[in-house]
């Protein structure tokens, strides 16, 4: 699993996210590549785009514990 989720990164420069209403494109594109729904899928972010982006493709939202790394 961790070398097919190692293979996947959607972000504007693959989608050429310009418009901050379409912050659900790359996750919509990462899910695509992935060949997996948005309902079963969590998204971990540190973000408050990450989270609107991931509620815009319909996946779930855990913050990144960024605050713990040294």
């Amino acid at each position: 699993l961790i070398s097919l989720l190692a293979g996947v990164v959607a972000g504007p420069s693959l989608t050429g996210l310009v418009d901050p209403h379409e912050l659900g494109e790359p996750f919509e594109v990462a899910l695509e590549l992935l060949g997996v729904s948005p309902e079963p899928a969590l998204h971990v972010g540190a973000s408050d785009d990450a989270e609107l982006g991931a509620a815009a493709a319909g996946m779930r939202f855990a913050p990144a514990p960024l605050e713990a790394l040294p």
